[in-house]
């Protein structure tokens, strides 16, 4: 066994031959003082019996300095070309706009309901390995425009939990093409991994933190089904927020995951 302390950061890892190790859980933060005390402790988880145990090969010593490596997943830059998405639209369930260049995201109750939410899935290279420590994963995309409004809205990032393609539609007036649309979409986590508040302002990039999930997703724990970006709260005021697609003609505008990870 393997405890490793970086700053507050502590991680377990577990070996069956003393080299090759595998990380156990998810890293702690634990505020620690100046000083601290490393050992050891037994229980017989019994106040009327006494506990007694052996430990070998025991040491404690400073870590190796970590190298950390940064992986910028964005399609069409440095080779990268794995990248799928597309937005569904409540008010045309059996549409795709997979090709299209940006992706809507909208909830509003009002004169109408008119649900928009993007799928986006990164591949994740076979470059970071199954066993690196994912120290940072964050989503970015950038606003290119606003419809019908210009009111503030919460944007959030959810789990997908089941397979999705991308398909060929070219926006919502095109014809019905096969892939992902509001009939058929997959599952998604109940929890929200991150959220933030997206104004008006054209040319924005926002950011979100992905971490836990891409970690789970390099363990293997999880299967990559990607994310989902919509509006936490149904919004009175009517507005779609326009983010630019993996397919959109400014190759620079285009979402990114930008992963940082270390070995352990």
């Amino acid at each position: 066994m393997k405890l490793v302390r970086s700053g507050n950061t502590f991680t377990a890892f577990a070996s069956a031959s003393g080299s090759s190790w595998t990380q156990i859980g998810s890293a702690v933060t634990v505020s620690m003082t100046g000083t601290i005390y490393v050992g050891l402790a037994v229980t017989s988880h019994d106040n009327s019996k006494v506990g007694s145990a052996t430990f070998d090969n025991v040491a404690v010593a400073p870590a190796s300095p970590y190298t950390f490596t940064t992986v910028s997943l964005q399609q069409g830059v440095s080779g990268y070309t794995d990248t799928r998405d597309a937005h569904v639209l409540e008010n045309y369930p059996d549409r795709n706009t997979g090709a299209n260049g940006e992706l809507e995201i909208a909830s509003y109750s009002g004169a109408d309901t008119d649900e928009k939410q993007a799928l986006i899935r990164f591949s994740i290279p076979s470059s970071i390995p199954s066993g690196a420590i994912i120290t940072s994963a964050q989503l970015r995309v950038k606003l290119t425009g606003t419809r019908n409004g210009t009111v503030k809205k919460t944007v959030g990032v959810k789990e997908v939990t089941a397979a999705w393609s991308e398909g060929t539609g070219t926006g919502i007036d095109g014809q019905s093409v096969a892939g992902v649309n509001w009939n058929n979409k997959p599952g998604y986590g109940t929890a929200t991994i991150d959220q933030t508040t997206v104004s008006s302002t054209k040319n924005t990039w926002y950011t979100f933190n992905v971490t836990d999930l891409v970690q789970s997703w390099v363990n293997g724990t999880k299967t990559n089904n990607g994310f989902v970006l919509l509006e936490n709260i149904v919004n009175s005021a009517s507005g779609t927020k326009d983010f630019a697609s993996a397919n959109n003609g400014n190759t620079a505008n285009r979402p990114g995951l930008i992963i940082t990870y270390r070995l352990p």
